[in-house]
């Protein structure tokens, strides 16, 4: 093989694996960016997810983010309908209730594995969740209920604040595989909220925190089965 053989073989190589390395870091950040919106929980079931609306909100090309679509959807976050594209899932409610029964056992497994690996920076973090939570709730107990628009604005910020200490906490497990799953079974809750609605003002929200800050106190303490008892509350 000539010298000049051999350098254009391995030209197209490398020009090979660049392309397929760009085009896989263009489909990871549409994967993220559709999980995000799926977090949101402001997409009500059975809603479609169009090429221009996902093209608009991620600013990318379609394929990265059809690509994405087919990994999401074989991981069940979507459904494809033949003909028709992609689309927010439609859950029962046995598929609500079976879902909140698996966080009885991720839950007090992430925190353990948690308290087991975080550094106070970590717990510094979580602990700023709990206080966002608190200030949260202070405001939803001066809000008129029929100050619809702060109420909603409000439970949205609850929603966003719980899941995400939640998923900070999956993620400071170190356990990639609770991680994935614990992730996926929280998209999921966020789905279902506006077909499951709660209403965390005016009630539960103040327990809400009591509860998470119980979690990082526990981590603090350096106590894995305390923290592991107080997520299972």
């Amino acid at each position: 093989m000539s010298m000049e053989l051999l350098y254009r073989l391995t030209e197209s190589i490398l020009s090979y694996i660049l392309d397929t390395m760009a085009t896989e870091t263009q489909t990871s950040r549409a994967y993220e960016g559709i999980r995000s919106i799926l977090l949101e929980g402001s997409l009500c079931a059975g809603t479609r997810l169009s090429d221009a609306m996902l093209t608009e909100k991620l600013k990318m090309s379609k394929v990265p983010i059809r690509e994405a679509l087919s990994r999401l959807s074989s991981e069940g976050l979507i459904e494809w309908r033949p003909n028709r594209g992609a689309f927010v899932p439609v859950y029962t409610p046995e598929e609500i209730i079976e879902l909140y029964e698996m966080r009885t056992f991720i839950d007090p497994l992430a925190a353990m594995h948690a308290t087991e690996r975080a550094n106070m920076r970590d717990i510094f973090g979580l602990r700023e969740f709990v206080l966002l939570q608190e200030e949260i709730a202070r405001k939803g107990e001066k809000t008129s209920p029929e100050d619809s628009e702060q109420h909603d604005r409000l439970e949205a910020a609850l929603r966003e604040t719980d899941t995400s200490f939640h998923l900070e906490l999956l993620a400071l497990s170190g356990n990639r595989q609770l991680n994935k799953l614990g992730s996926t079974v929280y998209i999921i809750r966020s789905l279902t909220y506006n077909s499951a609605p709660q209403t965390w003002l005016h009630g539960s929200t103040m327990a809400v925190s009591t509860a998470h800050a119980r979690i990082v106190d526990a981590m603090e303490k350096r106590d894995p089965q305390g923290a592991a008892e107080a997520a299972r509350e």
